[in-house]
């Protein structure tokens, strides 16, 4: 039986207590990351429009066809802002995400100039990377994502 982790942090045999002729063909695979951006953060910095005050938030949902409420969540509190914060918002709705819901959360963002929404990237790790902070479906790639460059991150596994 191949297992996705560490004993370390999580051992099945003893959290489950398998039966010790299940144990002993547990195999720990250790976690699946993967490889650090493709781009320099000077090229996504100034793709972004990103001047050297200027945060980074990175807002993305992993498959993000139930990402909805967290996006409109997020976009609702930036009216709660001090003017003085200098954020910029990436966010990246992905193509799983109903075509309505994209559309009525570009409208809800039109009124931020600060905010830009993607539907998609192919190399996410570079805008992690980049950003000051992530927020995020707290699913297992994005998670691992997140922590193999070591950003800041507030989750969600909120469903609609």
């Amino acid at each position: 039986m191949l297992v996705v982790g560490n004993p370390e942090i999580f051992d099945i045999r003893q959290e489950y207590q398998l039966p010790p002729r299940v144990a002993q063909k547990v195999q720990f695979c250790s976690y699946i990351r993967k490889q650090l951006g493709r781009k320099s953060q000077n090229f996504i910095r100034s793709k972004l429009r990103l001047n050297p005050e200027k945060q980074l938030i990175l807002v993305t949902l992993g498959g993000g066809e139930d990402g909805y409420r967290l996006i409109d969540t997020y976009l609702s509190s930036l009216v709660l802002l001090p003017a003085s914060h200098k954020l910029r918002s990436l966010i990246i709705c992905s193509p799983e995400m109903p075509l309505e819901h994209q559309a009525a959360l570009k409208l809800k963002a039109a009124v931020y100039p600060q905010v830009q929404i993607d539907e998609f990237t192919d190399d996410l790790m570079s805008y992690i990377a980049v950003a000051d902070a992530v927020v995020a479906m707290s699913g297992y790639n994005t998670t691992w994502e997140i922590l193999s460059v070591g950003k800041q991150a507030s989750s969600s596994s909120t469903k609609n």
